[in-house]
């Protein structure tokens, strides 16, 4: 288990919601392990628009790539369960940083962890794949964002 990845929701300043969709359902009648990394891009996706300039971009993350992911799968989030996807920025370096997400859903008047996740991006030059220091613009922006007790 990530021990360092929190499962405390107030540890994060981002979260977006997500809908369970009948499609996302496999043949055990929860939502399929796939979905879960789709939950967690479109998370990471709206915090580095929400923290960052990123309109001149062709694509939403265009430069960046995931060096390494890791996930804990906790419980099975079924159809019904209303999603919770938490992003934070935990680590930022010349040219990588560390995300960190917390998935729970809310099922029964209870608030489960489903999932912890762990990302290591980095950013490259989409013209040699080669890794590149951060934008500023995106260092600025995740260092405001989250407070400085909160990123290395």
């Amino acid at each position: 288990m990530m021990d360092d990845v929190s499962q405390n929701p107030r540890d994060y300043r981002h979260v977006i919601y997500e809908n369970v969709r009948y499609d996302d359902l496999d043949t055990y009648n929860h939502v399929n392990n796939k979905v879960f990394l789709s939950y967690i891009e479109d998370a990471r996706v709206n915090y580095f628009r929400s923290v960052a300039d990123i309109s001149h971009l062709r694509a939403p993350v265009e430069g960046v790539v995931i060096a390494r992911g890791e996930i804990d799968y906790l419980r099975s989030i079924l159809y019904g369960d209303k999603v919770r996807v938490y992003s934070r920025c935990a680590r930022i370096g010349t040219k990588s940083y560390e995300m960190h997400c917390l998935v729970q859903v809310e099922r029964d008047s209870l608030i489960l962890t489903v999932a912890i996740a762990k990302a290591i991006m980095v950013s490259i030059d989409p013209s040699t794949g080669k890794s590149i220091p951060h934008p500023p613009n995106l260092v600025e922006g995740m260092k405001s964002f989250e407070s400085p007790q909160r990123i290395l």
